[in-house]
């Protein structure tokens, strides 16, 4: 048993090891960030989209009007009538099951954003219930 051999075995595992090791590294950092630039940049790209969308929305409904009301029918093909009766000035849901079944996730909305959205609707559906 030679003493150098051994130390030179070790120092050679020892090098070997750190000099993957930061290969490792490196091949993990640099394809992070070019995953988190590319994400970044789908991101970005569904924002685009997402506001394209939303503004082609604003646009058909200032142009011509809510189409999805003519004839007061909805996507279930009830009437609103169905759906809400006016009693004393105020709208007032009336629960018909869904045919199919939709499925909504109901969420707690502060009253800064609830009321102005209430205010809209309240705006368009109105019209459309006898006074």
């Amino acid at each position: 048993r030679n003493p150098k051999r051994i130390a030179l075995i070790w120092a050679l595992s020892a090098f070997l090891f750190f000099f993957a090791f930061q290969m490792l590294l490196n091949n993990s950092s640099s394809s992070s960030s070019s995953s988190s630039s590319s994400s970044s940049d789908a991101s970005f790209s569904y924002i685009k989209q997402r506001t394209r969308l939303y503004d082609k929305m604003a646009r058909d409904l200032k142009e011509h009007g809510p189409a999805f009301l003519k004839h007061g029918e909805t996507s279930q093909s009830l009437a609103l009538s169905d759906l809400f009766v006016l009693k004393d000035g105020v709208v007032t849901p009336t629960p018909k099951p869904a045919n199919p079944p939709v499925r909504a996730n109901v969420l707690y909305l502060s009253t800064e954003y609830s009321v102005p959205i209430s205010n809209a609707v309240k705006d368009v559906f109105l019209a459309y219930f006898d006074k």
